[in-house]
């Protein structure tokens, strides 16, 4: 959770003192801009250490603005495990015979692909790729062994990875601190006190 301090408060609460109602406008803006900043960042942070797209961190991920009303913003990523296939996968593609050498994935930036033995590239009925294991279970209907998709960590995870979480919190402070004082200025420039 990211806060003004006290002192960020009382001085805007000073400079906007003759202008009624514009000091819950100027915080709004600016947590506004931080929450902005600290979603920017959890994707620049996500992307970076995680061999994930952009997009896919983008979409996971709701703000909620505050208002003069409500001076609170909520920046929240809720989202289920990814398929293996949306990191690097080699090879990616459906086989059309099978494989002497193992497929291999990096969920990870920087470490490699690591080899998934008995792992297979498949394609569903409905289109769908994925990357695939066996089970060992048959399946009643059709006697044939049972197939399972591997999965890597969910959005909000990744999101929650220390080193992740520790830049999204200080850029968003970052940005408030500094925002603040800009809108408070922005307000009596429009206003015609400065």
């Amino acid at each position: 959770m990211i806060q003004f301090t006290p002192e960020q408060i009382e001085r805007a609460r000073q400079q906007l003192e003759r202008l009624p109602g514009k000091l819950a406008i100027a915080l709004a803006r600016a947590i506004n801009r931080a929450a902005e900043a600290a979603r920017a960042e959890a994707i620049r942070g996500v992307t970076a250490r995680y061999n994930v797209k952009a997009a896919s961190v983008r979409k996971t991920i709701t703000m909620r603005r505050a208002n003069s009303a409500d001076p609170r913003a909520r920046v929240v990523s809720v989202g289920s495990a990814i398929p293996l296939i949306g990191f690097v996968v080699s090879p990616n593609k459906p086989a059309k015979r099978r494989l002497k050498t193992p497929h291999k994935a990096a969920v990870l930036k920087g470490e490699g692909l690591k080899p998934f033995p008995g792992a297979f590239v498949a394609r569903m009925k409905n289109g769908h790729i994925g990357v695939f294991t066996r089970t060992g279970e048959q399946n009643e209907k059709t006697k044939k062994e049972k197939i399972k998709e591997r999965y890597g960590p969910p959005i909000p995870e990744m999101m929650n990875n220390k080193d992740v979480r520790v830049s999204i919190e200080a850029r968003a402070t970052e940005m408030l601190n500094k925002r603040l004082d800009h809108e408070v200025n922005q307000i009596l420039i429009q206003a015609g006190a400065k």
